[in-house]
């Protein structure tokens, strides 16, 4: 095992079967760069990594870097291929007309297209990271308003989470099995019924009653119609 470090990076360990995967994936690529090539006629020569020089190792780690790059090449051309044709630039629709060729100038003029998006991508990702931090350089107040609402949101979304959890353990707990279907939207109306039914109630409790039993009948009215409901994904028509 040999270890190995690019500066500002963590120390890289090598080992005998990481230099294995690696030329795998170097011999079944159709066209190989020359430091490629090098590596295979490297590992051709040598038995055991004990063997290999601060070159070889530097070789090495130029191939996985390589080999890194390449899997978002083709990461991103995947996901080219996989937009409609009339929503993609002239450039992606190049890149899929480079992809059907077979010689070698198509192959790698598609790769220095793709690592152009990729460079693209990155740079809006940047100016867009930039943005955000001078607005709220520039208006702390707004930005402290946004970061509010965020929490907010975060804390509201943890209390539906905790809820609808404790509803199901509460089903449970009451010896009434989930259905996994809007019945247990209904479950959940009869349960509450079932609340309000077992206390004492005079006439303006029961009044109350009426008219929060009529509400969480709309709520559930609501929620069964609701396009985030999951139990209508697979739901045969009534």
């Amino acid at each position: 095992m040999r270890k190995c470090a690019l500066a500002g990076r963590k120390k890289l360990v090598l080992t005998q079967q990481e230099i294995i995967n690696l030329a795998k994936h170097i011999q079944a690529l159709p066209f190989k760069r020359k430091m490629e090539e090098e590596f295979l006629e490297m590992t051709s020569q040598y038995e055991s990594m004990k063997q290999l020089t601060q070159q070889d190792i530097n070789l090495v780690q130029r191939c996985r870097y390589e080999r890194n790059a390449y899997q978002k090449r083709m990461i991103q051309l995947q996901l080219i291929q996989k937009t409609e044709p009339q929503k993609l630039k002239k450039l992606e629709l190049n890149i899929i007309e480079l992809n059907k060729r077979t010689d070698i100038d198509s192959y790698f003029t598609m790769h220095d297209a793709l690592t152009e998006i990729l460079k693209i991508k990155r740079n809006q990702t940047s100016e867009k990271n930039i943005t955000t931090k001078i607005e709220r350089v520039l208006n702390p107040k707004e930005d402290q308003k946004v970061q509010s609402s965020k929490s907010l949101k975060k804390q509201q979304d943890h209390i539906k989470y905790f809820i609808g959890s404790l509803y199901l353990n509460l089903l449970n707990q009451s010896g009434l099995d989930q259905l996994d279907s809007n019945q247990d939207l209904d479950l959940m109306l009869d349960l509450f019924k079932t609340q309000m039914l077992i206390k004492d109630q005079d006439r303006k409790t029961k009044i109350l009653f009426q008219q929060s039993l009529a509400e969480m009948e709309k709520l559930i009215q609501v929620a069964k119609q609701d396009p985030r409901n999951p139990f209508n994904k697979n739901r045969k028509p009534e």
